[in-house]
């Protein structure tokens, strides 16, 4: 979502204005800087890249896929001059340009249009300032989703969008991960089938509200799929998130072990070590082992593996 902003401007700015390079220069409230252009005309990478390497703050990629290709620049921007970007224009031998400028909460945004040697006509010089209150919208636009984007990032949860015949219109790369993890499908352009199913029987079911939840069991881990829109909207809004399941010492004692021996099976089948559970339950790393021992002979297995195993098929986990 970051980049849609700038793909839609040179989209829009190359079907209004004929020109060379088509620009995007952001100065962001964390003092840093992103140039990225658009070349209608071939690029002297060499140039480029020398130029680049006598910057080592700046960081730039020449990123080419077939059309379009994009040039993207990142830079502390209190630690480069004011006049970055022309000087990068210049370089290109971009000495017509036409400009607009605007501002919104977090940063200053320039857009550019240059040319080689054509000077712009006032009929172009108002046109882009026609556009300058559609640029700002599409800017704050983009950076709300971006910023729905990163919460929900680190929020560790997936979020997709689709319609109703299951095709996918937007997904994270956490919803996307979490797909290929546990459903293998064979597009990443459709929903997996057990997540279609259940949303196909929730409209059966004529609901005033949609079901919460799909709960899908994996062993000790599972994946919860929750729908976040009401029945009787096009699209369907969708969390996905991994839940881990855990022991808790206490039923651990069912299995004939001590309130000690629960304990130490307890934080080993968390993955702990002998000396992280010695630290834990304030013991001796030799008591630990010994402690170990007998669980193994209790459970009849013969390692901390087989018996965090024997452990979790035998106690109800408990979701954490």
């Amino acid at each position: 979502m970051r980049h849609d902003f700038p793909s839609r401007l040179f989209a829009c700015l190359k079907t209004c204005f004929s020109g060379d390079f088509y620009s995007y220069d952001e100065h962001t409230e964390n003092q840093a800087r992103r140039i990225e252009l658009y070349p209608a005309s071939a690029v002297n990478v060499e140039v480029l890249s020398r130029w680049i390497d006598q910057r080592p703050d700046i960081r730039g990629v020449y990123k080419h896929s077939g059309p379009p290709s994009i040039l993207h620049f990142w830079a502390p921007f209190c630690r480069c001059r004011s006049g970055f970007h022309e000087e990068l224009l210049v370089l290109l031998g971009q000495r017509q340009q036409l400009r607009v400028v605007f501002f919104d909460e977090r940063s200053r945004v320039n857009v550019v249009v240059s040319r080689s040697t054509q000077s712009f006509s006032g009929e172009e010089c108002q046109m882009l300032e026609t556009l300058r209150p559609h640029l700002v919208q599409a800017h704050k636009s983009s950076n709300q989703s971006s910023f729905s984007s990163e919460a929900i990032g680190v929020a560790e949860v997936g979020f997709l969008v689709t319609d109703r015949n299951g095709n996918i219109r937007y997904a994270t790369p956490k919803a996307r991960k979490l797909m290929r993890q546990y459903f293998h499908p064979k597009s990443e352009l459709t929903l997996p089938d057990r997540i279609q199913t259940w949303l196909e029987e929730d409209q059966k079911l004529d609901r005033v509200t949609p079901l919460h939840e799909l709960r899908i069991d994996f062993g000790r881990i599972s994946l919860i799929v929750q729908i976040i829109t009401t029945t009787d909207a096009p699209q369907h809004r969708l969390l996905l998130r991994e839940t881990a399941q855990r022991l808790d010492p206490q039923p651990l004692e069912m299995l004939g072990l001590t309130k000690r021996e629960a304990q130490v099976l307890f934080s080993a089948s968390q993955g702990k070590s002998n000396g992280e559970i010695a630290i834990i339950l304030d013991s001796k790393m030799r008591t630990i082992a010994k402690h170990l021992e007998r669980i193994f002979a209790k459970l009849m297995v013969e390692n901390r593996t087989a018996a965090a195993r024997a452990a979790f098929a035998t106690v109800n986990p408990l979701s954490r």
